[in-house]
């Protein structure tokens, strides 16, 4: 590469000498322009401009014909470019003086303010200056240019053109770091998907003319590609944008400015400058700015980034424009019934619909008259409806708009949220306690607030403190127990979730917690009154409740009050100790980084001397034990720590014990939540330790049916498995007691991807005293006395980052059990229904070649959870089914970014939308069958996923026009079946079983069960 510079400037440096001064006109030179951004797949533009640029250089000395790039010394290049949509109608004039400094840099630009240039528009004059930047000696480096600030490598080549020999140099460009960044972005997911576009291709390749230095041509190759799932090839968008600037002719410049600059400095390029453009000029970087596109077309959450004044003029001068958009609002919800219909939820095709939905209420403006406007429409408020007949929208598609509009998150779908809450309230007749004393009305209405409303608020993805006080204003008014801890749940999900939450918000809610988390009365002396001792059911409901709301909230001043729990010798529930273990590691997460890791080590060490001090209560022991083990594994312990309980808890002969923690250490092996060097470690003895004893059998260890201790099974599996890049696994933990009887169950579902995990679903069942419902408990206890206590079963379930409140199903003796086997559905019945956003950001993407790329990313999961069960008293048996629908869909929009983008264009001048999407639905059914005279082996488990499954990819015929409300005349949807608006490729999935163990699998057989509902 020195040889060809060497050669190049020299002949520059000689051509220049032989010509210099012979010229008296002032000349300029003139290029041909296209610059667009395509996909790279179809080669389908989005945008593509075209035209022509003339470059005047100005030097201190002599101005030298013809004048080259690679040319030595400062210098002011005079740019002026007219480029539109159409090479033969142009509609920008675009004009700017650079300052180039010796290494052609530019250092600033001088922008004319009498040329009123917008963003987008100053972003293609910057991208030309771009090209012009060229090390004159081609040395690699740092260089800032359109692109930001990138390291740049250079390379030529051999070259040959029609008209003789050329020289190429090729120039790379990585690393780049933008100078400004976007402030209309965002980043909700609630899964792990990609959200940053990856660069592929930098490059520019130059063409110069070998004698006289002249640029003869200029291209430009940008890559970025756009996916949610690394490198699976599933709604992806790939992006290419090219530069070709293309030398034309040598024109004659009629100017009365001075041909030579008096010198180089700022004042004298500032003063050369104006006389250039012939206007004050704005002074400013060559990096890339982001427009700002109007409010209409941003459909955006950052709402507070445009004036609300002035939404509210331009909602004032235009109310003619009222009937249209109510008229259109109306229609347009009127057309989601079908969708939201029960038997619709998690249907592809319907969750679709809501999408668009939502997007389209996300370009509602903010102001007293939209919120009016959509309270009307959409009929879910007062002004749209009168509160007295709200109840008349129970169990109707209209009350699942309540997720659509907490899928739009604007404070315009906020505000009728909060109507719809207080009008609800109003009406519940709260001060009421007897349900069975409420009209069918007040019933109605109840249910639409604490089974709908309420919960569906948790899904919400940021709030402000204002509205978070709202609600808890709200929530104050249920005193009811049932129904005020699920507004409180609600409260603690949104907790991390508001913006700058006061300290009054926090202290209230820690109050509402605390209350919940009260010592039992039971501990009161016997000869207190009856009416002060709370019965073992609703302590054990009120505490797992005050529990669960601890560790949702996460909030540090709560632990004393948990571990109070913990530390407690009573007689409270092993159940609740166990859960109360599991709670305290979450309550340290967010206390000061100073704090946090003293604490973690001090909560691990007391856990730590709990887990191998000697225990009496065998019969909890798995119970503790194996809540102890799990909270210390998420405690950081070492290598060393592990080694030294393992060995503790076999000198004890604690067994079933040593094999639970064996398991535990497996799995956190295998998932990484234990480092690589740890668990080498473990499984090829420690430094030190040269034996695990008795703890070496692991996982394996045998566990004589005789020892009355219990047993712990975990299950562990793929649902599927997309070349290791994107895995849906399920994990099964289940603990029986020592009559066989089941004490606990955890049931989750995860998500991992290369870019994290996420819990998609998770349902845990916990229980007490079942073992007086076996038939065995007098063989197996023969030789010891058994404590007895009523028995009770609580369920717990989260989706996603939202936690439902333990449920109390069952509490008390066998004919409660019976009444409430017999009250049970025996066909499915659904117990929750949700749909919320997983997926939902905005990426601003640039192109060094001037263009910006929106890309809006949103994503919903659908749950539906139905029940049945089946009973025999003659046989003693039983069928139960918990069957999990489950749907998702995610849509990616890319467009190019105007901050005066045009709706109603022509369409052949009109950018273009690129859009893919991805859907799935799948059913998924959990099968038990129980024989209480076999137990402990009469109990069979099943889950199948049935032929129901089905995936879609789609994308969207082009053009697509219908993005926003503005000038929207149609209130009818883009189909997925319809293909004049989509692509779409269909698998479908067939069913399976899936692998719960050799053991159980060994049962099912035995007891001829029936695997499939």
């Amino acid at each position: 590469m020195i040889g060809f510079v060497s050669v190049l400037q020299t002949a520059i440096i000689l051509y220049s000498l032989t010509t210099f001064g012979q010229a008296e006109d002032r000349f300029s030179y003139l290029y041909s322009y296209c610059t667009n951004v395509t996909t790279v797949s179809k080669n389908e533009a989005l945008e593509n401009w075209c035209g022509q640029v003339t470059i005047t250089p100005y030097f201190v000395g002599l101005t030298p014909f013809p004048w080259s790039l690679l040319a030595d010394g400062n210098k002011l290049l005079h740019v002026k470019a007219t480029l539109g949509p159409h090479p033969r109608t142009p509609r920008y004039l675009l004009e700017a003086v650079a300052r180039f400094d010796d290494a052609n840099s530019v250092e600033w630009i001088y922008v004319p303010e009498s040329r009123k240039l917008r963003t987008s528009e100053l972003n293609h004059l910057k991208a030309i200056l771009s090209l012009l930047s060229v090390h004159p000696s081609f040395q690699s480096g740092w260089e800032t240019d359109s692109s930001g600030i990138c390291q740049v490598f250079y390379a030529t080549v051999d070259g040959q053109s029609n008209n003789g020999p050329i020289e190429i140099v090729d120039k790379e460009k990585t690393k780049c770091t933008p100078i400004q960044y976007p402030v209309d972005t965002w980043n909700r997911n609630t899964i792990p998907v990609w959200t940053d576009p990856r660069t592929d291709r930098m490059l520019i390749r130059y063409r110069f003319d070998p004698v006289s230095g002249t640029l003869i041509q200029a291209v430009a190759y940008e890559q970025q590609e756009l996916f949610l799932f690394g490198q699976i090839d599933v709604a992806n968008i790939r992006l290419a944008s090219w530069q070709e600037l293309t030398f034309l002719k040598y024109t004659t410049t009629e100017t009365t400015v001075s041909d030579r600059l008096p010198d180089f400095s700022s004042s004298a390029t500032e003063k050369f400058a104006k006389e250039l453009t012939q206007s004050t000029n704005r002074i400013m970087h060559l990096g890339a700015l982001y427009p700002i596109e109007q409010a209409k077309v941003a459909c955006t959450l950052n709402t507070d980034i445009y004036p609300s004044d002035a939404d509210e003029i331009r909602s004032t001068s235009e109310p003619t424009d009222n009937g249209r958009s109510s008229s259109l609002l109306r229609n347009l919800f009127e057309n989601t019934r079908n969708s939201l219909q029960d038997d619709q939820s998690g249907q592809i095709e319907s969750l679709h619909t809501v999408l668009q939905l939502i997007r389209l209420l996300r370009c509602l403006p903010y102001n007293p008259s939209t919120v009016d406007l959509l309270s009307e429409t959409s009929r879910m408020a007062p002004p749209g409806i009168e509160p007295s007949i709200l109840y008349r929208q129970y169990g109707t598609w209209r009350d699942r708009l309540v997720d659509v509009l907490v899928g739009c998150g604007t404070p315009t779908c906020m505000s009728v949220l909060l109507r719809r809450l207080k009008a609800l309230t109003e009406m519940a007749n709260l001060t009421e306690q007897s349900t069975s004393a409420s009209s069918t009305e007040v019933l109605h209405v109840r249910k639409m607030l604490f089974i709908t409303s309420w919960p569906a608020m948790a899904h919400l993805n940021e709030i402000d403190n204002d509205f978070y006080e709202n609600l808890f204003s709200a929530c104050n008014l249920v005193t009811e127990t049932p129904m005020r801890a699920i507004c409180l749940m609600t409260l603690a999900n949104l907790y991390r979730k508001t913006k700058d939450i006061s300290a009054e918000m926090t202290d209230r809610l820690v109050e509402s917690i605390n209350a919940y988390l009260i010592l039992p009365k039971t501990l009161l002396p016997p000869t207190a009154k009856a009416e002060n001792k709370e019965n073992v059911g609703d302590l054990n409901s009120r505490l797992l409740i005050g529990l669960s709301l601890a560790k949702t909230a996460g909030i540090p001043s709560l632990f004393s009050s948990v571990f109070k729990l913990v530390d407690n010798e009573s007689s409270l529930s092993p159940t609740v100790q166990a859960y109360a273990v599991q709670s305290l590691p979450n309550l340290i997460e967010f206390t000061d980084t100073d704090k946090r890791f003293a604490e973690i080590n001090e909560l691990r060490k007391y856990f730590g001397d709990l887990l191998i001090q000697p225990v009496n209560d065998t019969e909890n022991d798995l119970v503790i034990g194996r809540a102890l083990f799990t909270a210390i594994l998420s405690l950081y312990p070492s290598a060393v720590e592990l080694v030294q309980m393992m060995e503790q808890l076999a000198i004890q002969k604690r067994w079933p014990l040593v094999r639970t923690c064996r398991i535990l250490l497996d799995h956190a092996c295998a998932s990484e939540q234990l480092s690589e060097p740890d668990c080498v470690c473990l499984l090829a003895h420690c430094h030190g330790f040269d034996s695990f004893g008795y703890s070496g059998g692991w996982s394996g260890l045998a566990v004589a049916f005789d020892t009355e201790l219990g047993e712990f099974t975990a299950i562990q599996g793929d649902v599927f498995n997309v070349n290791n890049s994107v895995i849906a696994e399920y994990s099964l933990h289940l603990v029986n007691g020592p009559e066989g009887e089941f004490r606990l169950s955890n049931l989750w579902f995860d998500l991992l991807s290369t870019h994290g995990e996420r819990r998609l679903f998770e349902f845990n069942v916990y229980t007490e005293g079942m073992n007086t419902f076996s038939s065995t408990t007098q063989h197996r206890t023969k030789s010891r006395k058994t404590k007895s206590s009523p028995a009770w079963v609580s369920v717990e379930l989260k989706y996603l980052q939202t936690q439902l409140p333990p449920w109390t199903v069952f509490t008390g003796k066998l004919p409660d059990m019976i009444q409430l086997l017999w009250s049970a559905p025996s066909e499915p019945t659904t117990v929750l229904q949700v749909t919320q956003t997983a997926v939902d950001y905005r990426h601003v993407s640039l192109f060094g070649t001037g263009w910006v790329i929106r890309v809006d990313a949103l994503g919903l999961f659908a749950v539906q959870v139905d029940g049945a069960l089946e009973t025999s008293v003659w046989t003693q048996s039983g069928h139960s089914l918990v069957r999990v629908r489950l749907g998702a869909v995610c849509e990616l929009r890319a467009h190019v970014v105007y901050d005066n983008f045009e709706l109603a264009v022509p369409s052949a001048t009109a950018a273009m939308t690129i859009v893919r999407g991805v859907g799935a639905q799948t059913t998924l059914d959990f099968v038990t069958h129980v024989r209480v005279s076999s137990l402990p082996e009469g109990i069979c488990l099943a889950m199948n996923r049935r032929s129901d499954s089905v995936l879609l990819q789609w994308e969207a015929n082009p053009p697509v026009h219908d993005l926003w409300l503005e000038d929207r005349q149609s209130s009818s949807y883009r189909e997925l079946s319809n293909p004049t608006d989509y692509r779409v490729d269909r698998l479908v999935l067939p069913g399976t079983s899936y692998d719960l163990g050799k053991n159980n699998s060994r049962r099912c057989i035995n007891l001829k069960s029936k695997t499939q509902w």
